[in-house]
């Protein structure tokens, strides 16, 4: 679907980079439904209506977002009225490097396995005291065989949840597992009391870890102090701890 140009800009940068400028309107960029390694690097999407980067379709196997600034739309907005997404995408092999990203609802939504979140800066928040904080990052499967790295996370969370799976009770197949957080700044300010960096939900039961690692981060509290920094949404199911 074309976009009128009042609505969105697509603008020339140095280099061959580009930015595109969304007016709280338009969504940045749609990917094509087929393809594999759709690259992006050292653009800026500014203020988009829902969506920065987003995926229907297989269009984001492989894809490659590397040094690009994400500019929210709801910098004013308090937490509980954020809806925007900067990045959006759900097979896999995904790669996201060194970018930073300002006040979406959340930066990124990743449903596929083998991804890298390496080196970003993403921070989220309001300026309401002891506020509600959303996910900065969302793994949306359970076996995801990832790495997370090296971010600098403000005032969001890190939420890992099985709800792109259609059955969510654990069966045959695989739990919880293969996910390293390593080497992670955490910092927060104005939070509620039972806010946590590093958040499991399972959507169904019988799920448990395996092959889970999370070593060398650092957690730090402007305010008000949280405990523990991990801990498991019980909404739906609680994990299987025997």
């Amino acid at each position: 679907m074309s976009i009128p140009l009042e609505v969105s800009k697509v603008w020339p940068c140095e280099k061959g980079c580009f930015e595109v400028q969304c007016n709280n309107l338009a969504s940045g960029i749609l990917l094509a439904p087929l393809g594999a390694v759709f690259e992006i690097n050292e653009c800026s999407i500014s203020r988009p209506g829902t969506r920065g980067i987003t995926s229907h379709g297989a269009g984001c196997h492989g894809m490659l977002i590397d040094r690009c600034y994400f500019l929210s739309s709801e910098d004013g907005e308090t937490v509980a009225n954020q809806t925007t997404i900067a990045i959006y995408a759900h097979v896999n092999d995904v790669k996201i490097r060194k970018n930073r990203a300002t006040r979406f609802c959340h930066f990124a939504i990743l449903g596929g396995g083998r991804s890298l979140f390496m080196g970003n800066h993403f921070f989220q928040g309001d300026t309401v005291a002891s506020g509600i904080r959303t996910a900065g990052l969302v793994i949306a499967n359970a076996d995801v065989s990832s790495i997370t790295s090296g971010n600098y996370i403000d005032k969001c969370s890190i939420e890992w949840t099985s709800e792109y799976d259609p059955a969510p009770e654990f069966c045959s197949k695989l739990s919880f597992s293969a996910l390293s957080v390593a080497d992670n700044e955490f910092l927060s300010g104005d939070i509620t009391p039972w806010f946590s960096y590093i958040m499991m939900k399972p959507r169904g039961v019988g799920h448990f870890l395996k092959g889970v690692s999370s070593s060398r981060n650092c957690f730090k509290f402007l305010g008000v102090a949280i405990d523990p920094v991990e801990r498991v949404d019980t909404s739906f199911a609680d994990l299987e701890y025997s």
